[in-house]
This record gives C-alpha cells, sequence and structure tokens, in this order.
C-alpha cells in the first residue's frame, strides 16, 4: 500500500517537475501538492536564480578587480610604503623628501592609468556576465558570436586609425610621453596639456 502511494506521489511529481525533479520542485510540491506551484519554483530554481548569482558575481569580481586596479595606482603613485621605507622616511628631514613637481605628475599619471584600467576591466567583465546571462537564457550564441566576429572584423578595418591612435595613448600614458602641466608644441596646435 505505501509503496502504490510512493509510486502516485512520484509519477505526480515527475509531471509537475517535467522529468527529473529539482530540490526546489520536490520542496514546493510537499509543502503544497499543487503542480503550478512546483512548476513555478523548478522554473526559478532554474533561470531567474542563476541570472541572480552570474550578476552577483560579476558585480564582486568588478568591486575586486577595481579595488585591485585602485591599489596598483597607488602603488605606481608610489602612496604604499614599505615598513622599511616609513622608517627610513620618519627619520629624514623634510626638506629631501619633497619631489614637488614628480609627485603631481605621477600622481595624475597614475590617475589617468586606473581609470582606463577599470574602465577596461568594467567593460571586460560585464560582457562576460552579459554572454553568461544569454547563454542561461537559452539563446544560442553560436550564431551571435559568428556575426559578431564579422562585425569585428569590418570595424577592425573600418577603425585601423582608432586602434591606431589608442594604442599611441596607451604607451604614451606608460613611457610618461606627456603629464598635466606640460607646454607642447605639436604642429597646428600648442599649449599647455590639462588631463590626459
Amino acid at each position: 500500500m505505501l509503496a502504490l502511494v510512493s509510486q502516485e506521489v512520484s509519477a505526480e511529481l515527475a509531471r509537475a517537475c517535467s522529468g527529473e525533479p529539482g530540490n526546489a520542485c520536490r520542496w514546493a510540491y510537499d509543502l503544497t501538492g499543487n503542480r503550478q506551484i512546483a512548476q513555478f519554483a523548478d522554473w526559478l530554481d532554474d533561470v531567474p536564480l542563476q541570472v541572480l548569482w552570474i550578476v552577483v558575481i560579476a558585480w564582486l569580481v568588478n568591486r575586486l578587480a577595481r579595488r585591485l586596479i585602485r591599489r596598483f595606482g597607488q602603488r605606481i603613485q608610489g602612496i604604499q610604503d614599505t615598513d622599511k621605507m616609513k622608517r627610513i622616511r620618519s627619520r629624514t628631514p623634510s626638506v629631501f623628501l619633497s619631489t614637488g613637481e614628480v609627485n603631481v605628475r605621477s600622481a595624475a599619471r597614475a590617475e589617468t592609468i586606473t581609470t582606463v584600467l577599470r574602465s577596461v576591466a568594467t567593460g571586460v567583465i560585464w560582457t562576460v556576465a552579459f554572454i553568461q546571462v544569454l547563454e542561461t537564457i537559452g539563446w544560442n550564441l553560436g550564431p551571435l558570436l559568428a556575426g559578431a566576429g564579422v562585425a569585428g572584423v569590418a570595424l577592425g578595418f573600418g577603425a585601423q586609425y582608432l586602434v591606431r591612435d589608442f594604442l599611441s595613448g596607451t604607451f604614451m600614458l606608460i613611457e610618461d610621453h606627456y603629464g598635466v602641466g606640460d607646454v607642447v608644441d605639436l604642429g597646428e596646435a600648442s599649449g599647455t596639456v590639462e588631463m590626459v
């Protein structure tokens, strides 16, 4: 008798949860005995919860990346001192520690580099998260990525100057050719660099 009731419940649970029942569907069916609620719980456990996890993880990874980039910028600028450097600086007269313009230039350079790195990291992280969400929803990503590849090649040919200028600007920042406050003469344009 108990086996017959168990088989009826298992058959009804399988109909409610479409195949192999998950924990959420089983729990909702055991709690309510309603097929529609069990199906809704199964759907909630499958798609929106996974999308929520993807978004939360992407947000956390983005926060971590931004924090690491900020620390990297502080290290470039020289704000983070080791314990040995702190002891040396505490014993050194302030006249020798003042570097004036070098610190301002270093701070501007560090700020520019960290801004670029933060933007790139945020773009990459959220693009990967968006692709994962599309995959979770059930979109076929093969045609989308193939189309993006073709569009990328077309944009690559059309945006050669943009890519060249971006790379030149990146190397200009890394090698510290120009900085905020420098007076430059670039042929047609000349003046003081206000922002990089």
